[in-house]
């Protein structure tokens, strides 16, 4: 083999890895950073570091497994009625029958409001669980935002959650 035919070998091969990376690369882009699993954007987890997105996960059940949680990383979640995205340490979690991602098992809820997760606990006999993102944060970004006074944010994941209120109002 001449030495042209090697260096064009050589070239090839490279330009193919580099053609099947990027391939990969863009694929990754809906999937979950631990399994590989496709994303529902409605149930999926973001672990964020400043204001990028470092890692996305299909389900609670994945980001609890992320071997590292840099220093200032928290979290992001996505509430299940509107799919709105919010910090892990304001949203209200349920346990219930219900399978959020099958591949994992997950039964796990996340709600934005406290009134939708009851909703989800009686129709569905769930029960209300901790935050359990909070052991694996370093920081929350409610805690950088809504804690300029010292006061803990609505569901801060320190307290336990407090059921609404359903008494009807005194009449006058």
């Amino acid at each position: 083999m001449s030495a042209r035919a090697l260096v064009l070998w050589f070239l090839c091969v490279g330009a193919l890895s580099f053609y099947s990376r990027a391939g990969v690369e863009g694929q990754r882009a809906g999937r979950c950073s631990l399994d590989g699993a496709m994303l529902d954007l409605t149930r999926s987890v973001e672990l964020v570091t400043g204001e990028t997105t470092s890692a996305r996960f299909c389900s609670l059940a994945c980001a609890e497994s992320w071997p590292e949680v840099a220093p200032g990383a928290w979290w992001r979640v996505h509430d299940e009625v509107s799919g709105a995205p919010l910090d892990a340490g304001d949203a209200v979690y349920v346990e219930s029958p219900i399978v959020t991602v099958r591949a994992r098992g997950e039964r796990r809820h996340v709600f934005a409001e406290a009134r939708d997760a009851l909703a989800h606990c009686e129709a569905f006999a769930g029960r209300l669980i901790p935050n359990p993102l909070a052991a694996r944060a370093s920081v929350s970004n409610a805690a950088h935002a809504d804690t300029v006074d010292g006061t803990p944010s609505a569901h801060d994941s320190s307290t336990p959650l407090e059921a609404p209120r359903t008494e009807a109002p005194a009449h006058r």
